[in-house]
């Protein structure tokens, strides 16, 4: 058996929690205080260098949201949810949980929050365009209205399992990754095109991958196996791609009898989600032929 470096998966964690902070996915916000039956209110969301995270929603009139008067911090929970890009079937990439503070930035504030907004931490590998155009967008809207949420920790459901991160953490990704992670971010058509690119590698391809990281030949790790049952038969034997990024892509390996979840580890990050295909397709020429020869 070949050696690999043991992947950091908590690192991976946290930069999955930054992503989603950071503008990726969908995000709702409950103020659970004024009215616990209330339904949670979707928002456009962005972070802040200081770890503050920008919403902008243009809630109804009498709805929690809306009677929460400017500049009095109101206690909120936030949601966030990513979703696979994969087509025809619906899989949660991973989910993010958080209890907070929010603080609705009165009409006249507003501009000068935003401005002062504007930093890298507004620009995340996997968001693409600037979630900071979205949530100005909507918070200068009619009816819109511009919040800052703080809060100190955040809990993230992903692949890898449950963990709690604190704001500090997840800020600190920017320098963990600087030496080797890219600045520039990946448009909503080159995140599509990462996940076609996925898909084009073919399942004997991926399958190969799959086997490669399972038998400790590549760098990666195994999330969950478990039995397949009321998987529906059209997507046995497939592997689907569950998220892809810079430095790896989680796949979903899926037989009659049980559905594994896996991580595969680009030896280093990619500059840009074009070398996705190539990345990938060189693993897959390694691991496959060594699979096709044996008996």
């Amino acid at each position: 058996m070949t050696s690999v470096q043991v992947p950091d998966i908590m690192q991976r964690a946290r930069r999955m929690a930054r992503r989603l902070l950071a503008g990726s996915g969908s995000a709702a916000v409950t103020a659970y205080r004024i009215d616990p039956s209330a339904p949670a209110a979707f928002v456009a969301h962005a972070l802040r260098a200081d770890g503050r995270i920008l919403v902008a929603v243009c809630p109804p009139k009498g709805t929690p949201l809306a009677i929460a008067p400017d500049d009095v911090a109101v206690d909120i929970r936030l949601d966030v949810t990513l979703d696979a890009a994969e087509p025809g079937v619906r899989i949660t990439a991973a989910t993010a949980h958080l209890l907070g503070s929010l603080t609705w930035v009165a009409g006249e504030d507003r501009a000068l929050a935003l401005a002062s907004s504007r930093s890298s931490a507004c620009h995340c590998v996997i968001v693409g365009e600037d979630p900071l155009e979205r949530v100005r967008e909507i918070a200068s809207g009619p009816g819109g209205r511009l919040g800052v949420i703080t809060c100190e920790r955040v809990m993230l459901h992903c692949v890898s399992g449950v963990s709690s991160h604190a704001i500090e953490e997840i800020l600190d990704i920017d320098s963990a990754d600087a030496a080797a992670a890219p600045s520039a971010s990946w448009s909503p058509q080159e995140i599509m095109d990462a996940h076609e690119a996925v898909s084009a590698v073919g399942q004997l391809g991926l399958r190969a991958v799959c086997e490669a990281v399972r038998e400790g030949q590549m760098p990666g790790w195994i999330c969950s196996s478990r039995p397949a049952v009321g998987v529906c038969p059209t997507l046995w034997d497939r592997t689907l791609c569950v998220d892809v990024d810079a430095h790896g892509v989680t796949l979903m390996s899926i037989t009659g009898e049980e559905v594994t979840t896996l991580v595969v580890s680009f030896p280093q990050a990619l500059a840009g989600a074009g070398e996705v295909g190539p990345a990938l397709e060189r693993l897959a020429s390694h691991a496959l032929p060594q699979r096709l020869t044996r008996p």
